[in-house]
């Protein structure tokens, strides 16, 4: 019995050890792309179950589009490289997209579901001819059929990781998805989400211009939303419509904390 238990708190510290080194490997990742010293590279992975060839021109367009109004937005913050963010697209792959959020909490449960969602990446990743080290992020979009009528654009994506998954249509329409892309994107930079428990705008973080009251002119990334009146929102039309507010420029260190916080 003393063998066992020794074997089970062996195993645990084991565990722990792994999960402390990829904290750390993880947290040393980002600090380096908050830098910004350099252009982040970004890979864009297009899963779709049955590929068809004419998924790839609208997010090439669209990809274009997204790189530009980054680059917009931070230079109205800080001075950053030219482009702070590049996309390079693959795929179509024939596939769909793996479970991204493990089953629950547990740590042994997260550590199980993190190696095997790794693996299965990597099995995309060969199957675009992506050379994952080349990436800095990457970024995989499922695409599914448009004509369920029931589907909505969603993403997963870890605060301050490496890979993010956005669910979109098939039907070409990137108005909901691009948004989706930069907001998954963002949290890979450590930004978190600016919405409540309804999905609404937080005041102020969630508020772009928050003296200005409602409704709002944009919508915050990190919200998704154009809010209209205190707890009420609608979708935007595209992303001309969102900006970053001010509480993700800090996290995204575009704007330092003082400035934000003084309110300058």
């Amino acid at each position: 019995m003393r063998r066992l238990r020794a074997l089970r708190i062996a195993v645990l510290l084991t565990v722990l050890a792994m999960v402390a080194l990829w904290a750390a490997a993880t947290h040393k990742r980002r600090d380096r792309r908050l830098a910004w010293k350099r252009t982040v590279h970004a890979a864009v992975i297009l899963l779709e179950p049955k590929p068809q060839a004419k998924a790839r021109a609208p997010f090439e367009r669209g990809l274009e589009a997204l790189q530009q109004w980054i680059a917009t937005e931070g230079a109205r913050r800080r001075t950053l490289p030219e482009p702070p963010v590049d996309f390079e697209l693959f795929g179509p792959v024939a596939a769909a997209a793996p479970q991204f959020e493990p089953p629950d909490d547990g740590l042994w449960t997260r550590a199980k579901h993190a190696w095997s969602l790794s693996r299965a990446l990597a099995r995309l990743d060969a199957e675009a001819g992506l050379d994952a080290s080349r990436f800095d992020l990457r970024l995989y979009v499922a695409l599914e059929p448009a004509s369920s009528g029931q589907l909505s654009v969603e993403g997963a994506g870890e605060v301050g990781g490496d890979v993010a998954l956005v669910r979109a249509r098939d039907d070409g329409q990137l108005d909901l998805t691009l948004p989706a892309l930069a907001h998954e994107l963002f949290h890979c930079f450590g930004a978190t989400d600016k919405y409540d428990a309804a999905g609404h705008a937080r005041v102020p973080d969630g508020l772009v211009e928050p003296a200005r009251g409602f409704p709002q002119q944009f919508g915050e990334i990190m919200v998704g939303e154009v809010p209209t009146a205190p707890g009420s929102g609608r979708l935007p039309a595209s992303l001309a419509e969102l900006r970053v507010g001010d509480a993700t420029a800090v996290e995204l260190r575009w704007l330092a904390q003082t400035r934000f916080s003084s309110g300058r």
